[in-house]
């Protein structure tokens, strides 16, 4: 657990998430909190202090809520639950593998049927940026639209460039990289520097490990993809599912994170965003039978034992006490529970809980010869079969 409040000029600042997304307030010293934007920089803190002695690899889960202002996502929650693992202390593609394949069978066992994970890597647009733009502020420029995923406003910013022909063909053709593993293929053949190559070379590789695992069937690539979090060094990856505007998950490797704490490791994970998952989550719902069981004042031990043991078994079970004043919860027009005939049943004593027929599958009533059916919905065919019936 993570605190909520953070210090702007640690966590706030190295969170890497743009300020204008930051809840700022002051304390009563005057200095700058934020409130808690993600989870992956905090954990870092975690591992860099509380767990300093702890070995490498260390494995760890969280779920907690953050905060971001969502000027830029009309619709959205500020405030959002993310559930996460973290991978630290491991480099290499296979724990990268590893954290990726995790992060798809935790989408898988939500019930989400339809979503697909998006994969690129941190260094990839730098390195190509490099060789192709050249100079640093259409870069920014660039990478502002793709951030934006505006395309058009890309393709603008290109063409009013002095970039030879040759670049901005170049530059034009990185907006066609997303799909399937072939997107890799073209890329390779278009990439002139070992940067490049090396980048490419990781995502191919991943790939493959992921396929052998079972999981390259959820895989796409999107080379135009730019990462929410500055602190990605390595691959990184988003997930989306149907009918979810928005990614439901986002990953990738930061080896540099830890080291602002004090204690450098390489280090992987991803972070689910809960409720924007569980839009897309199918979950096998199991109904549970509702019952509600009506007692008079001196059957109050007895209607609390019997209620006790039907909810062990994992039913959900009401009680409610027939005492006076109880009359104005009935339904207009319905008797007084007071002066009713228990012990025999008719319209007199169905009027008496008329207001729960919509709620409970069946309501009972106990006295001292013990727990009796009551008519409603589900019950009724049965009880002008045969009347009332001991439970």
């Amino acid at each position: 657990e993570t605190p909520t409040v953070e210090f702007f000029d640690t966590l706030g600042v190295l969170s890497k998430t743009e300020e204008g997304k930051l809840f700022k307030l002051l304390d009563r010293q005057g200095r700058t909190l934020v409130l808690r934007p993600e989870m992956t920089t905090p954990i870092a803190r975690v591992v860099a202090s509380l767990l300093y002695s702890h070995p490498f690899p260390i494995r760890l889960m969280y779920l907690g809520n953050v905060f971001r202002s969502p000027s830029r996502e009309a619709g959205k929650s500020a405030e959002f639950t993310q559930m996460g693992a973290e991978l630290i202390g491991e480099k290499g593609l296979f724990a990268d593998a590893e954290q990726m394949a995790l992060a798809i069978a935790a989408v898988k066992e939500a019930g989400v049927k339809e979503f697909r994970i998006a994969m690129s890597h941190a260094r990839f647009l730098d390195a190509y940026f490099s060789v192709w733009a050249g100079d640093d502020s259409l870069v920014s420029a660039l990478k502002t639209a793709l951030k934006e995923k505006n395309h058009v406003g890309f393709r603008e910013k290109v063409k009013a460039s002095s970039l030879s022909g040759a670049a901005k063909e170049a530059l034009y053709r990185i907006l066609r990289w997303h799909g399937g593993v072939e997107v890799l293929e073209e890329a390779r053949l278009f990439s002139p520097s070992p940067e490049m190559e090396k980048c490419v070379g990781e995502m191919e590789e991943v790939y493959r490990l992921l396929m052998k695992l079972g999981f390259a069937e959820w895989l796409t690539f999107d080379l135009t993809m730019m990462a929410k979090q500055d602190y990605y060094t390595g691959l990184f990856f988003e997930g989306f599912a149907e009918g979810v505007a928005s990614s439901v998950l986002n990953g990738g490797r930061y080896d540099h994170l830890t080291a602002e704490f004090g204690r450098e490791a390489p280090a992987t994970g991803f972070a689910i965003k809960v409720d924007r998952l569980l839009e897309a989550a199918h979950f096998p719902i199991e109904r549970k039978k509702k019952s509600l069981l009506l007692y008079p004042p001196e059957q109050m031990e007895e209607a609390f034992q019997w209620a006790m043991e039907r909810r062990a078994q994992g039913e959900i079970v009401a009680i409610h006490c027939l005492s006076q004043g109880n009359e104005e919860f009935a339904e207009e027009g319905a008797p007084p529970f007071q002066g009713i005939d228990w012990s025999r049943q008719g319209e007199e004593l169905m009027g008496a809980f008329r207001t729960w027929e919509e709620e409970f599958e069946e309501i009972l009533f106990i006295d001292s010869s013990g727990v009796r059916r009551l008519g409603r919905g589900a019950t009724r065919e049965r009880e002008r079969e045969g009347g009332w019936r001991k439970a």
